[in-house]
């Protein structure tokens, strides 16, 4: 019996204060590591500065160069991400996507067959429209690997 999976959203991503943090949690564990290997001190040293640097930049990059960006489903269209500028791109989510409670890591193909990942922490959109985005995915693939049986 086939089944039409009918809903529609459209939820706008923004910065997630939960992905900054996990930018600095990953830094401050490499400066650990640095700190605890067997080279010498000044070489320890020269690893701390450039780990720091680094994390200078990923926090400065993701801070300005981050925009804010829509998802959208629609039985017609099928997914979406739309930029701030409203430019749609029609997307292909890849079973290889991670969903859970509180982060999903997007997998998709572009319009260009290209493979991208977005990665939407739970504060990055406000509770209802991160819910209605979990549902909507699981239900999406639990009906799309229905059609395939």
């Amino acid at each position: 019996m086939s089944k039409k999976f009918a809903t529609a959203i459209k939820v706008t991503i923004k910065q997630s204060k939960h992905l900054n943090q996990v930018i600095v949690i990953i830094h401050v564990l490499a400066i650990i590591s640095c700190m605890h290997n067997s080279l010498p001190l000044p070489d320890k040293l020269m690893l701390v500065v450039l780990v720091g640097i680094n994390l200078y930049f990923n926090i400065a990059k993701y801070n300005t160069q981050f925009k804010a960006f829509s998802i959208n489903y629609e039985d017609a269209l099928g997914w979406q991400i739309t930029d701030i500028n409203q430019n749609f791109q029609a997307i292909q989510i890849l079973p290889s996507s991670v969903i859970t409670a509180n982060l999903i890591v997007l997998h998709f193909l572009d319009h260009k067959q290209k493979s991208q990942q977005k990665i939407i922490f739970y504060d990055a959109l406000n509770a209802s429209d991160y819910r209605s985005l979990l549902v909507t995915l699981k239900l999406a693939w639990q009906w799309k690997s229905e059609q395939t049986i």
